[in-house]
């Protein structure tokens, strides 16, 4: 996760995992079960609809293949409940084996290819930057759930994200600062390129709404994190914001080597740390920006659709915990808002569903009262109201339902 970043929960990935990752490379990404192929709109061709996606199965970013299965299964049950209009969403899977080379080829050949209406990722490490600019060059709209703020430059016309960016993050956990009197702020970065340039975005977001800030760097093959975290303890840091996931255990061993338990706030890391259960200590004091509010355990007190539990249930079994939120329902969103986009234009023509992004009325979420809102100035459809600030609790070995703490709710 390299130059740019990329803000989406990953999960440790054991080798078993890995392998099972590798050998569904050569399945299709999607399931037709369901979808006819036909239906009622004129100007959509018979047949499947193209998209493409890239990530990395392979090379140093190779863990981050992991998000594969989470794909097959979104595709499988949104094809299965029906596609768009009768027509099945067929993903075209590339892996950029973690290089920026192969992804530029790579989206070259896509860019270039009139068959794909649109892409729906654009790889989890180092050649994201490379192949979302190519993208971009062959007027692809690319709707996704991601957060860096930087994909809103004048570069991307043609990216579109589900995510609250980092920005708006920021400013809930920033609000939530000041409110708690929580100062200064260490952003803890594991010294890989994506942490350094993840770092870089946070520091600036935070300055920028007064939030005293220092950035402190471990090396990426050191075998102590704890040295770092002390210098931390000693300059009366009172919130530690990590970024980058090389060395999760090494940051947890260090909280508890040292006994320190500062508030720990920031991104989804800690929370989609599933390799092992985390400490009470840490577990208590971990704060996050949140979007689904529900787990699979308890989605009845949030009214939980059948089909959000159903995906709850995919990403449960998938990670081996349950979500405090879920990838499979931010990446059915964005299906969804492809859908909304190809029936308004009645095409899938990758020009004429850009075009049809920038007046799509809301479009529902899969979780009851979330929506999303596009305009051709606004190219985040998240609205304040999806986001909050949430506490994790541990409950039954696994993610509680996230608790609301101040901030919650504010515009």
């Amino acid at each position: 996760m390299s130059g740019s970043p990329k803000w989406r929960k990953t999960y440790r990935v054991t080798a078993p995992a890995m392998a099972g990752i590798v050998a569904a490379l050569g399945l299709a990404a999607c399931s037709s079960a369901g979808a006819s192929g036909g239906g009622s709109g004129t100007g959509i061709p018979k047949g499947p609809i193209y998209v493409a996606e890239f990530i990395s199965l392979t090379g140093a970013d190779a863990a981050l293949g992991f998000e594969l299965k989470i794909f097959n299964q979104v595709f499988k049950i949104f094809n299965e409940n029906g596609g768009v209009d009768g027509h099945p969403i067929q993903a075209t899977v590339f892996d950029d084996k973690s290089d920026p080379a192969t992804g530029l080829s790579e989206a070259e050949s896509v860019a270039g290819n009139p068959k794909y209406s649109a892409v729906t990722w654009t790889s989890s490490g180092d050649p994201t930057q490379t192949i979302t600019l190519e993208v971009m060059k062959g007027k692809l709209p690319n709707i996704e759930f991601e957060m860096p703020s930087y994909l809103l430059g004048a570069q991307y016309p043609y990216y579109w994200t589900t995510a609250p960016v980092t920005s708006m993050q920021a400013e809930r956990m920033a609000s939530y600062i000041h409110a708690e009197g929580l100062k200064p702020v260490g952003v803890l970065s594991d010294g890989t390129p994506f942490g350094i340039a993840f770092a870089q975005e946070e520091v600036s977001d935070l300055n920028k709404l007064g939030v005293p800030n220092q950035v402190y760097t471990y090396s990426p093959t050191s075998a102590d994190v704890a040295a770092t975290l002390k210098k931390m303890q000693d300059a009366g840091v009172k919130v530690v914001s990590p970024v980058g996931e090389l060395d999760l255990n090494g940051v947890i061993s260090g909280f508890q080597s040292l006994g320190w338990y500062p508030k720990i706030v920031g991104s989804e890391v800690l929370a989609g740390y599933y390799s092992s259960a985390l400490p009470q200590q840490v577990l208590d004091n971990t704060v996050m920006a949140c979007q689904f509010y529900a787990t699979q355990q308890d989605a009845s007190a949030y009214k939980v659709s059948p089909l959000e539990a159903k995906l709850l249930n995919v990403t449960a079994a998938i990670s081996g915990r349950n979500p405090a939120d879920s990838d499979t329902i931010a990446d059915y969103d964005a299906l969804l808002i492809l859908k909304a986009a190809i029936l308004k234009a009645d095409s899938t023509n990758r020009e004429a569903i850009d075009k049809a992004m920038t007046s799509l009325p809301s479009v529902p979420s899969v979780v009851p009262g979330f929506s999303y809102h596009f305009t051709s100035s606004n190219h985040v459809g998240w609205l304040a109201k999806n986001e909050g600030i949430c506490g994790l609790n541990k409950f039954a070995n696994s993610y509680d339902i996230p608790i609301a703490l101040p901030g919650w709710g504010s515009s």
